[in-house]
């Protein structure tokens, strides 16, 4: 938590690491995605071609509100990016009823402590459970789903803190 009060002091070399590594992790997801859609309308367009176009202008369209928001507003922009993210693999489950994409919201999580903090990345995992408390309610996924998910959020939370404790332990003794 010690880097993001640095930021809000207004550390300026800081501020333009954590732009950097966070306009680096969008460029990553957006690529990683890109490589998914050619492979998905190209290798099997009777399944993905033109739904998946759906999700691929949504996804053009966070990625660029993501980028432009960065420069003037970190913590909005990867608000705005996680929450995002978690539509966006809602959605690709809405569309192909595959409840294995919600495996990916294990992932936001480790994305907000990265970029945002543990006490972030607990909301994040909160609101995972809250979605699929709702998902089991409705019988849309079952519970061995929720439970995967819901472990493996929390899992990957205790690394991704553990990492970011280790970490910062290394920065303060170098420095």
């Amino acid at each position: 938590m010690r880097w993001l009060q640095t930021v809000a002091r207004g550390d300026q070399e800081m501020q333009d690491i954590m732009r950097e590594n966070a306009r680096t992790l969008v460029y990553t997801v957006a690529g990683l995605y890109f490589v998914i859609h050619v492979v998905g309308t190209v290798g099997l367009p009777h399944i993905f071609s033109p739904s998946l176009w759906i999700i691929s202008i949504y996804m053009a369209l966070l990625v660029g509100g993501t980028l432009r928001l960065l420069k003037r507003h970190y913590f909005l922009s990867q608000i705005l990016w996680l929450i995002g993210l978690g539509i966006a693999i809602f959605l690709a489950y809405s569309l192909y009823g595959a409840p294995q994409t919600l495996f990916l919201w294990m992932v936001l999580p480790l994305l907000a402590i990265a970029t945002l903090g543990v006490p972030v990345a607990a909301g994040g995992v909160l609101l995972i459970l809250i979605s699929l408390g709702a998902l089991l309610r409705s019988g849309a996924l079952t519970t061995g789903y929720g439970m995967g998910i819901a472990l493996g959020s929390v899992f990957l939370s205790s690394l991704g803190w553990s990492a970011l404790g280790r970490l910062l332990t290394a920065l303060d003794t170098a420095s």
